[in-house]
């Protein structure tokens, strides 16, 4: 009986462990099934796509010659779309999806024609492929406006549908009247319509939208401006808004020698509303066309820091040679760098030189007083002021008026891109201003008024890619008080003065500004964290770590023996 009982122990052992090995490989064969979604071997790309279709919910044409490529590997299904891609790309192939099929023709297949719109518009053509959804960005319509001529080149299929589109709008556009009133609303996506106003300190700024720009296009084209004012509400009663808050509707109205053209401005969705004639509505979408295109996004960061004169000698900061770390050479300057009349310029990597006034801020040879992170777009720009203002009461015989006196940093970018993309060019207002202080040579005060020493710097640098320009250079001090006294002695009545010491620092500091350029590509995310990240800041702040702990190790075993 003993024996039956160890058999069948050994025998439930058994079977788990090859139960054991075998769920393993059975995982392993689901999840090879649902990674891989088709394997070919040499086989022809034509079911392959048949495949893929199951996937996609849309059936594939192929041209003859499509049907001879052949291919093999893998094929994963869980993105079909890049996969299609994928695979044109290695194989060679065009497609095109009307919406109901995919079309699928091989690269020597392509077509291109040069066409002619007689009654219809190149704007017409080009919003009606948009909205119908049969417009592919990866073949553009490319034209001229005034001529109404276009060259268009694809897939076979794709360029016979624009051929047919063109068609169509002339014959429908064949017994329009053009001098037939028109309304059209116009969507911006990547502008605003109004105007962008903000105060820059003392001055005004405003920014013109697509609505003043179309309304001075028209102005200087010989247009009269129709300004209709709004009639007076009666005395003692305020008058009401045109349109709810938000919802801003600004109208403008010209005539011009093809007729009456009136433009209006809808704030809440970003849309500008034009009424006039055909060729007037054309003419202006046309213009909004090219106006409203998407812009990159740029992310600047300010390092605005004090330096010692002598540490930023040590650092071997040459503002037209090289910034020394050490015994290397760790960034690179421009060689043409700018002489200013408030300090210099030069270009370097701005991640190695903050790694350096870090590790003298620590020993309290540098500060920095503000790193300040700003997004911005291209041809945007992006101001950033920290200011201070006292008040001081002007007084005459018969008036008396209170002015203001504003100072402090402000750094005013405008950023925009080089015709190849990879440098950023950058148009740079920088003004600091502070009070005089009492250890300065100059007088800290005239007639109880505080002194204001300005510094303005106003230049354009190109910075190349990954790199940092480097601002200033120009002298400043440090003013600091300390008083020093004996507990309860100090405090004494005139004899308080023997126990207590006062001690004035002054000291000389340089002052720089760093600005570091990254641009965004479309579709990224911004992540403010990078840059305080001690990874970016110092690359081998950790490998210093590790070296300071063995060194401090190393001590005390020595101590110890």
């Amino acid at each position: 009986m003993n024996k039956f009982k160890v058999f069948g122990i050994v025998f439930i052992l058994c079977v788990m462990t090859l139960k054991a090995q075998a769920d393993p490989l059975v995982n392993k064969m689901q999840d090879n099934r649902e990674r891989v979604g088709y394997v070919s071997k040499n086989e022809s790309v034509q079911l392959l796509l048949n495949a893929l279709a199951a996937d996609i919910k849309k059936p594939f044409i192929l041209s003859p010659k499509a049907m001879k490529k052949t291919v093999t590997g893998e094929f994963d299904f869980a993105q079909p779309v890049q996969l299609l891609h994928k695979i044109s790309n290695q194989v060679g192939l065009i497609w095109y999806d009307d919406g109901a099929s995919y079309y699928v023709y091989d690269n020597s297949e392509v077509k291109n024609a040069m066409l002619s719109l007689r009654n219809a518009s190149l704007n017409n053509l080009s919003e009606f492929m948009r909205r119908t959804g049969l417009l592919d960005k990866r073949y553009p319509i490319r034209g001229d406006a005034k001529s109404n001529t276009f060259y268009i080149s694809g897939p076979p299929v794709y360029v016979d549908l624009v051929a047919n589109a063109a068609g169509y709008l002339d014959d429908l556009y064949k017994n329009v009247d053009l001098n037939k009133q028109k309304i059209e609303v116009i969507r911006l996506h990547n502008t605003f319509v109004n105007d962008r106003s903000f105060d820059l300190r003392s001055e005004k700024v405003t920014l013109p939208g697509i609505a003043s720009v179309v309304g001075l296009m028209l102005a200087a084209d010989g247009a009269e401006l129709i300004e209709r004012p709004r009639e007076k509400p009666p005395v003692g009663v305020e008058a009401a808004p045109l349109i709810a808050a938000g919802k801003t509707l600004d109208s403008k109205t010209f005539n011009t020698s093809q007729g009456q053209v009136k433009i209006a401005a809808y704030a809440e969705t970003n849309s500008l509303l034009v009424k006039g004639t055909r060729e007037q509505v054309d003419i202006i979408h046309g213009l909004i066309t090219q106006l409203d295109v998407p812009k990159r996004h740029i992310e600047l960061s300010l390092w605005i820091i004090d330096i010692s004169k002598g540490n930023l000698d040590q650092l071997g900061v040459n503002w037209q040679g090289a910034v020394n770390v050490g015994n290397k050479v760790k960034v690179a300057l421009n060689a043409g760098s700018v002489q200013l009349a408030g300090g210099n310029t030069s270009v370097l990597d701005g991640a190695k030189f903050v790694a350096s006034i870090m590790a003298l801020s620590q020993k309290g040879q540098a500060q920095i007083v503000s790193r300040p992170i700003i997004l911005t777009q291209e041809n945007v720009p992006a101001i950033f002021d920290n200011n201070s203002t006292f008040y001081t009461k002007l007084e005459s015989e018969r008036a008396v008026a209170l002015e203001s006196v504003t100072y402090g940093t402000l750094i005013n970018v405008l950023p925009r891109f080089s015709a190849e993309g990879e440098e950023v060019e950058m148009i740079l207002n920088i003004e600091d201003g502070s009070a005089t202080s009492p250890s300065s040579n100059g007088p800290s005060n005239v007639n109880g008024m505080p002194v204001i020493t300005r510094t303005k710097i106003n230049t354009v640098a190109r910075v190349p890619k990954d790199k940092s320009l480097l601002i200033g250079g120009y002298s400043l001090e440090h003013y600091k008080k300390t008083e020093s006294k004996v507990p309860l002695l100090g405090d004494l009545p005139w004899v308080g003065g023997a126990f207590r010491t006062t001690t004035e620092d002054v000291k000389k500091m340089v002052r720089v500004f760093l600005i570091q350029p990254r641009p965004l590509e479309m579709g990224s995310t911004w992540d403010a964290r990078q840059f305080t990240a001690p990874s970016v800041l110092y690359p081998d702040a950790a490998l210093d770590e590790v070296v300071q702990l063995l060194r401090q190790s190393a001590g005390d075993k020595h101590g110890r023996h």
